[in-house]
């Protein structure tokens, strides 16, 4: 494969040092804290095999949290952004919803 034909995919996985950056915390501070923000802020689950979690459970959990897609500034006055991270919650908010209620009624 070319190098310039190189396209980054981002993980599917968010790793604890992003996440703690994510939440303005030390990596420590979330190891100690992530089974609380679990039970009583609804945070995703990390996963069985080490301190990750999965991205778009996370980013979505992010965003309800804050109400603003995290480390992205917005213009608003930029309608094209505007619309791009509207759809961005919205996609992630319907995933966060198929995931916890699994497309029930």
């Amino acid at each position: 494969m070319d190098s310039t034909q190189i396209h980054l995919q981002p993980s599917i996985m968010i790793g604890i040092d992003e996440l703690a950056r994510e939440l303005g915390v030390t990596v420590t501070y979330l190891k100690r804290t992530w089974p609380r923000l679990h039970e009583t802020k609804g945070m995703p689950r990390k996963h069985a095999a080490g301190w990750v979690w999965p991205r778009a459970l996370t980013t979505a959990w992010l965003m309800s949290q804050t109400a603003a897609l995290p480390a992205q500034q917005s213009n608003d006055n930029d309608p094209e952004q505007s619309a791009t991270a509207h759809q961005a919650q919205v996609d992630a908010q319907r995933a966060a919803l198929h995931a916890r209620y699994g497309g029930r009624a």
